[in-house]
């Protein structure tokens, strides 16, 4: 993969980790659990820290994604250093 290739992934891992991310935290404060009687349990989950309410797979894609992009942007910038020096 490409450095450029590996950026512009990174970007998009970063771009839906963060939708994810923040649709989790924006969703509704009560969970509707359906049980065997077929009504419902509603569990309040409006009381927890910021950290419970943001936990999910977007946090960790969305990290990834900047690792991604770091590194990327780091081989691009290798890349040109090496090119530089040959013309020195």
């Amino acid at each position: 993969m490409t450095a450029l290739m590996q950026t512009l992934a990174g970007v998009a891992l970063f771009l839906i980790g963060s939708i994810k991310a923040w649709m989790h935290i924006t969703a509704s404060s009560v969970l509707s659990l359906p049980i065997c009687t077929g009504k419902n349990v509603l569990i309040s989950v409006s009381n927890g820290s910021f950290f419970e309410r943001a936990h999910c797979w977007g946090c960790y894609v969305a990290v990834a994604g900047l690792i991604l992009v770091a590194t990327g942007l780091y081989d691009m910038w290798q890349q040109r250093r090496g090119i530089a020096s040959l013309v020195d």
